[in-house]
């Protein structure tokens, strides 16, 4: 749903929320509430404050944005690849996934040097096979994800936690990759994947 304040017949926000006792500061005591009793969400607010309002804001209301969780909005988009023809089912083989890559959605804040990730697996246990190396700046953020040992046999986009305990709010989603299984053990959890490019 498009956010209110994107919406060109919406606004704008009245003159009082950007010139909050005529200092043209938001502020928390004031500005926030009266937002919020005009109808705006916590993700108005956000939007309104980081990409239209020019003016000022408190301490109290800046500490607000700086929380990730704060206004978050999150885009999904989902996609489905039409069928192959029922005369050109070929071309299909089996795959192993493997943990590619790690992408950092959200470096969190108060995390330390001694910090470790663990990968859980599409059960919700610990993964002995799959090891990621994080790494903490001096703000305490996480800034990469190195993939040391890829683990292997994922039917599900596996859960990175960080061991921590001082750290909050980082996310990050491991990206897969596949290769061509050959010569597997009996027993190897394979995907099945049907190739129709070209052939549609």
């Amino acid at each position: 749903m498009k956010l209110k304040l994107e919406d060109p017949n919406f606004g704008p926000l009245p003159k009082r929320l950007s010139e909050a006792g005529g200092a043209g500061v938001f502020d928390c005591e004031t500005d926030y509430p009266y937002a919020l009793s005009l109808g705006f969400n916590d993700k108005d607010i956000r939007y309104y404050l980081e990409n239209v309002y020019r003016g000022k804001i408190d301490e109290c209301m800046q500490r607000k944005l700086n929380d990730a969780n704060f206004g978050r909005v999150d885009y999904y988009v989902e996609l489905t690849a039409p069928g192959c023809p029922p005369d050109q089912l070929v071309g299909d083989y089996e795959v192993i996934s493997e943990i590619g890559d790690v992408y950092i959605d959200d470096g969190g804040f108060g995390y330390q040097p001694g910090d470790t990730a663990t990968v859980l697996d599409c059960s919700g246990n610990p993964d002995a096979s799959a090891k990621v190396e994080i790494t903490v700046d001096q703000r305490g953020v996480i800034t990469s994800a190195k993939v040391i040992n890829p683990g292997a046999n994922y039917t599900c986009i596996p859960e990175i936690i960080i061991n921590t305990d001082t750290g909050y709010n980082a996310r990050l989603i491991p990206v897969l990759k596949f290769t061509r299984a050959e010569d597997v053990p009996p027993g190897t959890q394979v995907l099945q994947v049907i190739d129709c490019v070209g052939r549609v």
